[in-house]
């Protein structure tokens, strides 16, 4: 009897959701990753609301985090609780992508902010010369090979 109420005792744990542990910022030059580490494996969604805003579900945090970044396309990232999760706040003065992973063991999740680059139309490509020389050593293994198959098919 003490153990089934022991189990009903410790049921509401169960149910709860991962507590945001720490936050880590890796930044390159064209990208930014926030790296997110929970107590527990991640068990919610991420919902993108606009274009700069995020909010992943089934976590739980007390802090407040914002950080402020000398990146061309990045200039804060603001982390704070909200009712049913954790929202993330992206200033950035460029457009930019963000891409979501989950780490190997569940314990963390990885948003990869990628600045988005913009080909130029007007530019051409490089257009790959080939010399006479290498024309002719292209033809003349191509006909070696040719009569090559053709001797082993005879």
């Amino acid at each position: 009897m003490l153990l089934k109420r022991l189990f009903f005792l410790f049921i509401p744990i169960l149910l709860f959701s991962a507590n945001l542990i720490d936050v880590n910022f890796f930044e390159d030059k064209n990208k930014l990753d926030v790296l997110f580490s929970l107590d527990d494996k991640f068990s919610g969604q991420v919902k993108k609301i606009n274009d700069s805003s995020l909010i992943i579900t089934n976590i739980k945090t007390d802090k407040v985090i914002q950080k402020e970044f000398n990146k061309k396309f990045i200039n804060s990232i603001a982390i704070c609780s909200i009712n049913d999760g954790v929202k993330m706040d992206i200033s950035a003065s460029e457009k930019f992508k963000t891409s979501v992973a989950l780490t190997p063991d569940e314990f963390g999740l990885r948003f990869r902010i990628e600045k988005l680059v913009f080909l130029d139309s007007n530019k051409t490509k490089p257009e790959i010369k080939l010399s006479t020389n290498q024309k002719k050593l292209d033809l003349f293994s191509y006909i070696i090979g040719i009569v090559i198959l053709l001797l082993i098919a005879i």
